[in-house]
């Protein structure tokens, strides 16, 4: 009895330490996919204007601000728009047209993108590939390529200690380097 007893006990620690890597397999999972797996890029979905807007440039003008100034405050540049980053043009453009109900679409729709944009991991990993992109894709003297190797070292240095901001704004600055 005692021989079966001992048999069983070691059945339960052996079940017992397969529960707690199960358990630790599953937290690191977790883990690794709330670091990895973020939000999708906003969709832009263009609806008409209704029929009989009347907009006005003070209808139009505050969205664009706000969208201007949310874009300062986030770091954004009309490249991190993706589709939407040439909204303001075609806002102002049917302005100066005189097609109020499109001008009041494009500023719309851009303010609400630029809402809708988060400066976190997965922007600042998007926004590194297309600057990675760029620099391979052309030739810079050696001093321009050591200032943007530095920099890159210094973007993956904010980016690992999660100040993404800070990231956002030293990639700013590379950009500059290479337009």
């Amino acid at each position: 009895m005692a021989t079966r007893e001992k048999q069983i006990a070691s059945r339960e620690a052996t079940f017992t330490d397969r529960e707690r890597s199960i358990a630790q397999r599953e937290a690191a999972l977790a883990q690794r996919e709330k670091e990895t797996c973020g939000a999708v890029a906003p969709m832009i979905m263009q609806v008409p204007a209704p029929k009989g807007s009347n907009y006005t440039r003070r209808d139009i003008e505050p969205l664009l601000g706000r969208a201007r100034a949310t874009m300062t405050k986030k770091g954004l540049q009309p490249g991190d728009l993706g589709p939407a980053a040439n909204l303001e043009s075609e806002s102002t453009k049917a302005m100066r047209d005189n097609d109020w109900g499109k001008a009041y679409l494009a500023a719309a729709q851009l303010a609400a993108t630029v809402d809708a944009i988060k400066v976190d991991r997965n922007f600042i990993g998007s926004k590194t590939a297309r600057l990675q992109a760029i620099v391979r894709s052309s030739k810079r003297d050696e001093a321009t390529q050591k200032q943007l190797a530095d920099g890159m070292t210094d973007v993956m240095q904010k980016f690992g200690d999660g100040d993404f901001a800070a990231a956002n704004r030293k990639l700013n600055q590379l950009w500059a380097l290479v337009k």
